[in-house]
C-alpha cells in the first residue's frame, strides 16, 4: 500500500469539505428517500438514520477536525537500545485495509472513512440497507474528493453486498483484509469473531446499567435516569437497565412513580 504524504491526504479532506457543502441539499434529499422507506417502529434506529442540516454540519466538522490533526502515521512511540546494541524503534503504521460493518447512521460513512484515510488505511464500508441512498451519495462525494486529487476510488468504497453475501465475504474475503470493526448486535459480533481471518476490533454494545442505592437522593436519581434514557435515545450509551436496591425507603411507591415518569416519555418499562 502506498504511503501518502500528509499534504496529499489533507488536500483530499479539504476537497471533501467543499463537496459536502456543495452537495448538502442532495445529501438531505437522498436521506429523505431512506426515511420514507423506513418502517418507523424502531424509533432509535430511525433517529440514527436522519440526516438534516445539523447532521451535515457535523459531518463537515468531523472532516475538518481530522484534517487539522497531526498525521498519525510514522510517529515514534518508543526508542531503546538493548545491551547488545540492537536499536528497537516503535513507530505508528497503517493497518492496511479496514472493513467496518454498521447499521443506519450515514454519518459513519464520513467519520469512519476520514479517520481511516488520515491514518493511511483503505476502508470498506458495509452500511445497512436502510441507509442505502444516503450512503451512495456520500460515497460519491468521497470518490470525487479522491479523484480530483489523483487518487484511486479504492481508498474509500461501499461494500455492495447482501447480508448472506457479506457473511460469505467474511469467511472467504475476495480482497485482503487487515482489520474488521463490527458495529452491531451480539450475533454479528460473534459471527465476525468466529469467521474472520484477520484482527477484529469489538466496540461497545450498549447494555448500560444504573444502580440506585438505598441511600440515594431519589429526586436526583430520577432526573439522572430520565436524562440518561431520553436525552438521546438513539445513542449507544443510552440507559438500558436500572437496578434499584429493595431497601430504598418506600421502594414500591418510588418504583411505580419512576415507571409513570418513564412512560410519559414513551419509554416501555419491563420489570
Amino acid at each position: 500500500m502506498e504511503i501518502l504524504n500528509t499534504d496529499k491526504k489533507n488536500k483530499v479532506l479539504k476537497s471533501m469539505l467543499s463537496i459536502l457543502e456543495r452537495e448538502r441539499t442532495q445529501i438531505i434529499n437522498a436521506n429523505k428517500k431512506d426515511l420514507e422507506a423506513f418502517q418507523k417502529e424502531d424509533q432509535a434506529l430511525y433517529d440514527r438514520l436522519i440526516v438534516n442540516n445539523k447532521k451535515v454540519d457535523e459531518m463537515i466538522a468531523a472532516v475538518e477536525a481530522v484534517m487539522l490533526q497531526d498525521d498519525p502515521v510514522g510517529k515514534e512511540i518508543s526508542n531503546r537500545t538493548l545491551k547488545n546494541n540492537l536499536n528497537i524503534v516503535n513507530t505508528t503504521a497503517p493497518f492496511g485495509t479496514i472493513l467496518i460493518i454498521y447499521e443506519s447512521r450515514p454519518d459513519v460513512t464520513i467519520e469512519a472513512a476520514v479517520l481511516a484515510f488520515k491514518a493511511n488505511n483503505k476502508i470498506l464500508l458495509k452500511g445497512g440497507k436502510e441507509a442505502l441512498h444516503s450512503n451512495l451519495i456520500l460515497e460519491q462525494c468521497w470518490h470525487e474528493a479522491l479523484e480530483v486529487n489523483g487518487l484511486s476510488k479504492d481508498w474509500i468504497k461501499l461494500l455492495h453486498l447482501q447480508r448472506e453475501e457479506t457473511q460469505e465475504f467474511l469467511k472467504n474475503p475476495t480482497e485482503p483484509l487487515d482489520l474488521i470493526v463490527p458495529r452491531g448486535g451480539e450475533y454479528l459480533i460473534n459471527f465476525v469473531k468466529t469467521h474472520a481471518t484477520c484482527a477484529v476490533l469489538v466496540s461497545g454494545r450498549g447494555n448500560n446499567f444504573l444502580y440506585v442505592s438505598e441511600k440515594a437522593d431519589w429526586s436526583k436519581a430520577v432526573n439522572v435516569i430520565i436524562n440518561a434514557k431520553t436525552d438521546k435515545i438513539s445513542g449507544c450509551n443510552a440507559l438500558d437497565k436500572v437496578l434499584i436496591n429493595k431497601n430504598l425507603p418506600e421502594y414500591k411507591i418510588k418504583l411505580k412513580m419512576l415507571q409513570e415518569k418513564l412512560e410519559q416519555h414513551q419509554v416501555e418499562v419491563i420489570v
